[in-house]
C-alpha cells in the first residue's frame, strides 16, 4: 500500500490500518491479520462509535468463534 494510508497501527498487533487517509473517521481502524482475517479496531482517542462499528465488531467476534471451532475440530 502507498504512503497515504492512516498511520494509525494497532496497540497490541502491530499491524497498520489499511484505509486511505482522506477516508478514514478516526473512530475505528481495519487492517488485516498475518492469518489474512480482518482485524477492526476502536480508535482509543476516539469519540466513541457508530452503529456500523458495533455491527462488524459483534460480526468479527462471531466470526472469530467459527474459525476457532473449526480450527478446534481438526
Amino acid at each position: 500500500m502507498s504512503d497515504d494510508r492512516c498511520p494509525t497501527v494497532h496497540p497490541k498487533l502491530g499491524i497498520r490500518c489499511e484505509r486511505k487517509a482522506r477516508d478514514c473517521w478516526g473512530i475505528d481502524h481495519i487492517g488485516t491479520r498475518e492469518s489474512g482475517m480482518a482485524q477492526l479496531w476502536r480508535n482509543p482517542d476516539g469519540d466513541g462509535s457508530t452503529p456500523m462499528h458495533d455491527y462488524f465488531r459483534a460480526w468479527m467476534e462471531a466470526m472469530e468463534k467459527v474459525t476457532e471451532g473449526n480450527e478446534n475440530d481438526r
